[in-house]
């Protein structure tokens, strides 16, 4: 990637933003581990005029889900579980009903490969809440009401359900929150500064966008399925993110996830993709 490249996706961007079709967006890129492209356009507020910048923070919707899997895979790796344990050995209380002919068993590698059969959509656990953290720890039971859709394996479907349920195995077996697990494993090490889990209670953080259906302002709450979806994040702080885990080479990368839960994260997102 050139400066040309660079010069080509920024008209790109300027056109769409010219047409309508988005207010700001923030733009990362990084490759072979350096950053080639840092940069925000149009506007994150468009009643104050506020430009958006590299600092301002966005809900990062399911890119959310790779800390997710970064999270289980670190936890594998302190031998805490195993992706082949069936889900119910760390969350009992999640107890799916089945259709005849149907099996339950689901293993945590199934839940973040989009092959549980747990239902999908936001129609479960998407509820707004004021209190996510302690919120998540009822999604097994909310979802214990639903009927398995297929065995495990059968059918890929993607699923924000499964993920919240592994953000809830990780918040029970690290006797964390999901927040403050997310700021002592990630943001903290990788200085993620102005990244957050999930939106605040109260007023916005003053440098984040707003969010809009056309030009009109969409209302922003935070859901128990934080673990899919809910991460707020800068164009900054995602840059240093890829930046780190482009490469297990930086001493930061190999303490918070080493070489060898790399290599499961990549097996992870090819099973996704194939």
């Amino acid at each position: 990637m050139d400066q040309s490249d660079i010069q080509k996706i920024s008209q790109q961007i300027e056109h769409r933003l010219a047409g309508g079709e988005t207010t700001g967006l923030s733009i990362a890129v990084v490759k072979d581990n350096t950053p080639v492209m840092l940069q925000g356009f149009g506007l994150a507020n468009t009643e104050t005029q506020q430009a958006v910048t590299p600092d301002t923070q966005f809900r990062i919707a399911s890119i959310t889900k790779t800390f997710v899997t970064l999270a289980v895979l670190k936890l594998v790796n302190q031998g805490k579980l195993s992706l082949d344990d069936i889900v119910y050995k760390h969350l009992p209380d999640f107890k799916p009903k089945t259709l005849p002919n149907n099996n339950n068993v689901i293993t945590v590698r199934d839940l973040l490969t989009h092959q549980s059969g747990i239902p999908t959509g936001w129609f479960r656990g998407d509820e707004p809440t004021t209190s996510p953290n302690k919120d998540l720890n009822s999604l097994a039971a909310l979802l214990s009401d639903d009927y398995l859709a297929w065995n495990r394996g059968t059918i890929s479907a993607y699923n924000n359900n499964a993920f919240g349920l592994a953000g809830l195995l990780v918040s029970r077996i690290s006797a964390q929150s999901w927040q403050d697990y997310l700021q002592t494993e990630f943001f903290t090490p990788l200085a993620m500064n102005n990244t957050l889990s999930h939106l605040p209670n109260g007023p916005l953080p003053v440098q984040m966008a707003q969010s809009y259906s056309g030009t009109v302002q969409e209302p922003k709450f935070a859901s128990l399925l934080t673990p899919a979806g809910g991460i707020i994040s800068t164009g900054n702080d995602m840059r240093a993110t890829c930046k780190q885990y482009s490469t297990a080479g930086t001493m930061i990368a190999m303490q918070s996830c080493p070489p060898r839960s790399l290599q499961e994260f990549a097996m992870c997102k090819m099973r996704i993709s194939s």
